[in-house]
């Protein structure tokens, strides 16, 4: 039995409908099920809760081989950390409770730096459940591709924003490659031991070719406009976030700027097959209007 956690998201969704493919059990853990994917809710048993309660995790790894962790955002959390570390801590106390022996979770690529918002409560979180005597793995990805979802409106006023410095590579990865590089370690449980897996497309690209390459896709005009952090923090506070998360987001921004992914850069280069040119065909182009382009 895998039990996945956030099976409504993007990467959880898609690792519940492998995995079912495959012929595996699955258990899902879901505060909504009526947002479940149909072969989701056809095929594999629902607990209905958050992954944060303890009664919840101890019901969904009864008899479980194996725990797929995200971490869920929460926008509106008063510490990034704490957010993390703990569902981070809940997992690695029901794992001992219950006597699972596999993990798997999302973290994020490199480290070296405990003031990185996101990414060091990533790598907080990874280090309690690899305190849980379980065998763990955590897929460790870089920028995510589906970030550029949220410049829709940007990119058809013919500009990508970020706070990324835009001479220095950023590497980027497509979720669905996660899915499927989590799905390859559930379905086959011979690992031990405690481990990262650095995981991102065989893309090389600054922002600056980053916004080439999205433009030369969709067959339009765009050029890179680097956000200074802070000013960052404060668009993400006018949209509603706590002062916590937003300034979390920017810190982690200053440490991508840093170097935080570049102990971790080639090792993780091109284990996600997806290059940025074919997510931006398959996912961005159609959701782009064009016809100004």
């Amino acid at each position: 039995m895998i039990v996945v956690s956030t099976p409504t998201g993007t990467i959880g969704s898609k690792l519940a409908e492998l995995l079912l493919e495959r012929g595996e059990a699955v258990r899902v853990i879901a505060r909504d099920p009526s947002k479940l994917a149909a072969a989701v809710q056809d095929g594999a048993e629902t607990i209905v809760g958050s992954h944060a309660d303890p009664a919840v995790l101890d019901a969904a790894l009864a008899g479980a081989d194996a725990y797929f962790l995200i971490v869920p955002p929460n926008g509106q959390a008063d510490s990034v950390e704490g957010h993390y570390v703990e569902y981070g801590r809940q997992a690695r106390a029901a794992i001992e409770r219950g006597g699972v022996g596999h993990a798997v979770m999302i973290s994020t690529m490199g480290g070296g730096n405990d003031r990185a918002g996101h990414l060091s409560a990533a790598r907080a979180a990874e280090a309690e459940l690899g305190r849980s005597g379980a065998a763990v793995r955590a897929i460790a990805p870089p920028f995510f591709m589906e970030n550029l979802l949220n410049q829709v409106l940007a990119i058809e006023a013919g500009v990508i924003a970020l706070p990324s410095d835009a001479d220095r590579i950023l590497p980027v990865v497509a979720a669905a490659d996660l899915s499927a590089v989590a799905a390859d370690l559930l379905s086959d449980l011979s690992w031990t031991g405690v481990a990262r897996v650095p995981v991102s497309s065989p893309d090389a690209l600054t922002p600056i070719e980053l916004t080439r390459t999205v433009a030369e896709t969709l067959g339009r005009a765009l050029t890179y406009n680097q956000i200074p952090t802070d000013q960052y923090a404060e668009q993400l506070r006018g949209y509603g976030m706590s002062a916590a998360w937003a300034d979390g987001i920017a810190e982690m921004a200053v440490a991508q700027n840093a170097g935080f992914y570049d102990s971790e850069i080639d090792e993780a280069r091109g284990k996600a097959p997806t290059t940025l040119a074919q997510w931006t065909e398959t996912v961005l182009k159609p959701i782009v209007d064009t016809t100004d382009a």
